[in-house]
This record gives C-alpha cells, sequence and structure tokens, in this order.
C-alpha cells in the first residue's frame, strides 16, 4: 500500500518532553491549510492511504473537513498518528470510522497514570487514551501503540505491553528516544543506555511475541 504523508499540525495538547516535533515548544501553527489541501488534490489517483500526523492532528479545527476532502479524493483509508485522548468519545470514534479512518497509530508511554500522564504533561491523559483505544477497537480499526524509552518507563514496559495485549493492540512499537526536537534539550535526563534498556526491552518482545502480537523497535541499532 502507498501511503501519502500529511503533517497537519505543530499543536499538541500533550507536552511531551521527549516529543520529536517540538509540539510543546510551539505557540502557533506553522502549517497552511490551503497548502494541505493542494497536497492531497496534487496527489490524488498516486496513493492508495493518507497517514495523518502532527502534532495532535485531532485538535486541529479543520481535521474532520481535511478527512471528507481525502474522503472525496478517492484516497482508501486514513492512518491516524494520535495520543487517542479525542477518541475517548464514541461519537468522534464513530465519526473517524464513517470517514475511513482504518488505523491508529497510538502513543502510550505507561501503564499506569504516575507513569504516562507526567510523561506526556496530560493529567488524566492515560484513562481517555485506553477508552479511545477501545472506542476504536470495538469499531474495528486496527491499533499499533508507539512507546517512546526513557529512563521513567522503562523499567515498565513488560507492563505497557500487556496493556496493550488485553485492550486487543494489534502491534507494539518500542522506540528508542530520537534526540531531536523537544527531546534534544532534555536528551541528557531523558535518555537511558542501551545496556540497561536491553533487559526490559527484551522481556517486553517476549511477552508480545508469546502473544501472538506484532512487535517492531525503532530507532535501535541493528546489532539489537
Amino acid at each position: 500500500m502507498r501511503c501519502l504523508s500529511i503533517h497537519l499540525t505543530d499543536l499538541c495538547n500533550s507536552k511531551c518532553s521527549f516529543c520529536v516535533v517540538a509540539s510543546p515548544l510551539y505557540t502557533k501553527d506553522s502549517v497552511r491549510i490551503e497548502d494541505v489541501r493542494r497536497f492531497l488534490e496534487e496527489n490524488a489517483g498516486n496513493y492508495d492511504a493518507v497517514n495523518i500526523h502532527g502534532g495532535e492532528a485531532t485538535i486541529h479545527p479543520q481535521f474532520v473537513d481535511v478527512l471528507r476532502l481525502i474522503d472525496r479524493l478517492g484516497y482508501s483509508e486514513v492512518h491516524l498518528q494520535t495520543n487517542g485522548v479525542s477518541l475517548a468519545k464514541p461519537e468522534f470514534a464513530e465519526l473517524l470510522f464513517a470517514l475511513n479512518v482504518r488505523l491508529l497509530i497510538i502513543s502510550l508511554h505507561g501503564s499506569t497514570a504516575p507513569i504516562h500522564d507526567q510523561l506526556t504533561a496530560h493529567k488524566g491523559g492515560l484513562e481517555r487514551t485506553l477508552q479511545g483505544i477501545r472506542n476504536v477497537k470495538q469499531l474495528g480499526s486496527a491499533v499499533r501503540t508507539n512507546t517512546v524509552i526513557t529512563r521513567k518507563n522503562v523499567t515498565d514496559l513488560s507492563n505497557i505491553v500487556q496493556l496493550a495485549h488485553d485492550l486487543g493492540v494489534d502491534h507494539v512499537n518500542l522506540s528508542n528516544l530520537h534526540p531531536t526536537g523537544s527531546a534534544y534539550f532534555g536528551f541528557a535526563h531523558l535518555a537511558e543506555t542501551f545496556g540497561a534498556i536491553r533487559p526490559h526491552l527484551y522481556r517486553a518482545m517476549d511477552v508480545a511475541l508469546a502473544a501472538g502480537m506484532r512487535v517492531t523497535l525503532e530507532g535501535f541499532p541493528f546489532c539489537t
């Protein structure tokens, strides 16, 4: 499947200190919606799907309008990278499904609120994210979770994977910290050595594989 990638907004309703987009640092959006529309129109017929990301695309005031344009232009489906918070509203999740959002890539950075909500600086965020996953899975969408590994959640990796499995998640992605965006400034106190990550990472992978889930690694050396 050929997939067109759209960065819809720089802004976000979370403030993850490890954000590769540096969304916590943006005070205004640099993305022009006219450019997004033109890009979609120019590429219609050349791609099967559209991957939308940000920032947090679901908070954009014209997010649903963009989905409707994608549908009118004939793209077969939409993939959405999101923190999942907006999906906690069943009617919103249902609208997205009706507009062909078939894969949700949802951030999950802790198995408990003290870990996840601290990392995302979003009080109550984990509860909404988990409800969002339940809502879209009930509708029949595929879900891939993405977990960025930091010193604060490295010992929680197996629990995160188990939680994802219990929610019916299809695919877990475990990502090393990328030293770009906001993470560049906090890299020294956020990043863990691979030697310290290794035992927790391998145990988490074992949990995923034993459960029959697809598991992928991102940002690690090939020797991993």
